[in-house]
């Protein structure tokens, strides 16, 4: 059996690393002062890491749990066949969370997911959605606003939904995001351009059903479709999966927006995967990613979001995923790893 590591981003700062047997009664880390979206995201980040770790070693794998903070101890994982990387970020920012894979790479160490390139690229929101505009991917119209508009930006139709520009988690996307007037726009865009100190990306809101389309492999396979069960949101509500939906299990929005089987005609549902087998050769995406969808009422089919480095947890998406193609988690981790792994064979091979 291959000897694996599973390595995720750790809550608080350590002596640069925390490398552990993955105890289920060790007590959880305690948080550092970073956003609550950044503490929520880790805490469950840690959660999926364990996860991994069980079920790898329930298949028998010789596997270590490796937390990281501020830096990925590489001089602790040449001795391993391939990497699950987990990490969402180092140091408690998220924008580094292209870093992680830039240190596994430049150390030579196989690992699964998307490498440096694509997860920088997809951090920047305006990047990612030139890249996809260029390659013909169908996106909602928008702009990238860097101050606050004094008169509503022409071309953009209304409704629109204003987005920080550098953020994943949906990091400051609350129901006031979605906007009508020029009043909501300025004011959602204040809290992008000055709480937050970036960017505003600001794009149409389609209001229709939200599609999840999972990526699995390289080159990447379509598993069957996900959709956002919006049935339950109140009617004064916009239908979006906002920071609450995500993040805070008590929230109305977290228990009136689960992710459930998609049931769509044959002929949109090809449409939705070749969208999203497009988006993923735009961007460079291998291994694991997840490509948000909205289908708008005419039959239109609008790229929303790509995240490069979806939760790999047993509960999430992305495993319901996997479950209805038929795949075990612990198949799907195989999945998951294969590319990485057999860069480790080639790698042992060449030394020895």
């Amino acid at each position: 059996m291959p000897k694996l590591a599973v390595v995720y981003s750790v809550e608080r700062p350590a002596a640069e690393a925390l490398v552990t047997p993955a105890a289920a009664d060790e007590p959880p880390a305690s948080p550092v002062p970073v956003s609550s979206a950044v503490l929520a995201s880790r805490a469950d980040n840690e959660n999926v890491a364990r996860g991994a770790v069980t079920a790898l070693r329930s298949a028998g794998h010789d596997v270590r749990l490796v937390g990281v903070w501020d830096r990925v101890p590489v001089e602790e994982l040449h001795d391993v066949d391939a990497v699950l990387n987990l990490c969402e970020g180092l140091g408690g920012e998220s924008s580094r969370e292209a870093e992680a894979a830039q240190q596994l790479e430049d150390a030579g160490i196989p690992f699964s997911g998307n490498r440096a390139h694509a997860l920088g690229l997809c951090q920047k929101k305006e990047r990612c959605r030139a890249r996809l505009l260029e390659a013909g991917v169908p996106v909602p119209a928008g702009l990238v606003l860097h101050s606050v508009p004094t008169t509503w930006p022409e071309g953009l139709p209304a409704p629109c939904i204003v987005k920080p520009a550098w953020e994943d988690a949906s990091e400051g996307i609350d129901h006031k995001a979605v906007v009508n007037d020029l009043a909501g726009l300025q004011e959602a865009v204040s809290r992008v351009v000055f709480g937050m100190k970036e960017p505003a990306l600001v794009e149409q809101f389609i209001d229709g059903r939200e599609l999840t389309v999972s990526l699995l492999g390289t080159p990447v396979q379509a598993l069957p479709l996900g959709e956002i069960d919006f049935t339950r949101v109140r009617s004064d509500r916009p239908r979006i999966v906002c920071y609450a939906a995500k993040w805070v299990p008590t929230s109305e929005e977290y228990e009136t927006t689960p992710s459930v089987t998609c049931r769509l005609d044959a002929a949109t549902t090809a449409r939705a995967k070749k969208i999203a087998r497009n988006a993923a050769a735009a961007l460079g995406l291998t291994d694991i990613a997840r490509i948000d969808m909205r289908l708008d009422k005419r039959g239109g089919l609008y790229v929303i979001d790509v995240n490069p480095n979806c939760d790999l947890g047993q509960d999430a998406g992305f495993a319901k995923a996997g479950h209805r193609a038929g795949l075990t988690y612990v198949e799907l981790l195989h999945r998951v790893l294969e590319r990485a792994l057999a860069s480790g064979r080639q790698r042992q091979a060449k030394v020895g």
